[in-house]
């Protein structure tokens, strides 16, 4: 009798063994099928690092990229996560966003504008400047060929003063102020 009970542990552990491991599997395969589902559903994908940003980019047929911003403009930022390190705020670094994605120029579909993130450089208050603010200056690339100088000038929380000129630094192409932003 005790080998017969011995014989039906064993079958019950084993029996138990491979409920639990197809069980597993079943999960594991029956995710992964789904996944390949949604991926068929929503197009291609084009997975590359921007030079310019450092930042990894995914851009998905028929998915809005997460660095995308809102409203009608179709502009994907990259490397702009940078300006938080520098002192900027979210409510700042969306003014920033929301300023170049209105650009004319840059409203055109599937535009694309990456932050040079090695050529970020913080200026401290000027005391000629009367609202003694901080500044952040860096070289912008648009469509991974038109290169053009963001300065954005920022105080307390909320404010932010953005600047683009071409790429000498010689005309001013956009001013946030001049437009009530």
């Amino acid at each position: 009798m005790p080998e017969t009970s011995n014989r039906q542990k064993n079958l019950l552990i084993v029996a138990i063994v491979v409920v639990l491991l197809g069980s597993v599997l079943f999960i594991i395969f029956s995710s992964s099928r789904t996944a390949n589902k949604s991926d068929k559903n929503t197009g291609k994908t084009e997975v590359y690092n921007d030079p310019v940003s450092g930042k990894k980019i995914i851009n998905q047929e028929g998915k809005v990229p997460e660095s995308q911003t809102t409203g009608s403009n179709t502009a994907i930022f990259a490397g702009f996560d940078a300006l938080l390190n520098r002192g900027l705020t979210l409510q700042q670094v969306q003014k920033v966003y929301d300023s170049l994605g209105s650009y004319p120029t840059f409203t055109k579909e599937k535009t694309q504008i990456s932050l040079a993130v090695n050529s970020i450089q913080s200026v401290p208050p000027q005391d000629s400047d009367p609202e003694y603010r901080w500044s952040i200056q860096s070289h912008i690339v648009v469509n991974k060929k038109d290169t053009y100088q963001l300065k954005v000038y920022y105080s307390g929380v909320a404010s932010a003063q953005i600047l683009l000129y071409n790429e000498s630094g010689s005309e001013l192409l956009l001013d946030s102020s001049a437009s009530g932003e």
